[in-house]
């Protein structure tokens, strides 16, 4: 993967952050990403949160992750953002507790994105294919958070690793406010 903006990797990433609502259950950075279930705020094909115990729940019935017109196989991006959007379900059931449950979620999520092609495209928003290296390079970025939320400092996962170990020719990075944003990383 060549060199990604700072700024995408932010406006990728910054809707996962806590916003005010807009008055419909979407905080004001939900978008989507790709897919059925890639983005902030976008679960199930729709603006669905995804902690139940929210008013717009994404679950507990989830659909499947979207079909690749290429392959007519499940897309594996979405398919990791379906598993990562379960896997944060019981996240917002007794706030700041129920963190506790959901504090490897997405580190389990860039885990997944590994093992799909970086180049893989089989995740649209409307007619434009989004590179799994996009999807990937979002939530390693907040990887050790707790889903959409940062951890609790006494819950704090043990410090994110950058996914996919780095070749010493690629492992750079960028700093942005003080995070580690690795830009590359090697393609399965």
């Amino acid at each position: 993967m060549g060199l990604l903006p700072a700024s995408l990797l932010l406006a990728l990433s910054s809707g996962l952050a806590s916003d005010p609502a807009d008055g419909h259950g979407r905080k004001l950075l939900d978008f989507e990403v790709c897919g059925q279930f890639c983005g902030p705020g976008w679960c199930n094909g729709a603006w669905n949160s995804e902690w139940n115990a929210d008013p717009s729940p994404c679950g507990p019935h989830y659909g499947p992750p979207q079909i690749s017109t290429y392959t007519g196989e499940p897309s594996c991006p979405d398919s990791c953002c379906r598993q990562h959007d379960m896997c944060c379900a019981p996240g917002g059931d007794s706030l700041p507790e129920s963190l506790n449950k959901v504090r490897h979620c997405n580190r389990e999520i860039v885990e997944c994105l590994d093992t799909c092609s970086g180049l893989d495209v089989s995740c649209t928003r409307g007619i434009v294919g989004v590179p799994t290296d996009v999807v990937w390079a979002a939530m390693d970025l907040v990887e050790d958070w707790c889903c959409g939320e940062r951890c609790p400092k006494h819950l704090a996962a043990k410090p994110a690793t950058t996914g996919a170990p780095l070749s010493e020719s690629s492992s750079k990075g960028a700093t942005l406010e003080g995070l580690s944003v690795p830009i590359a990383r090697e393609v399965a």
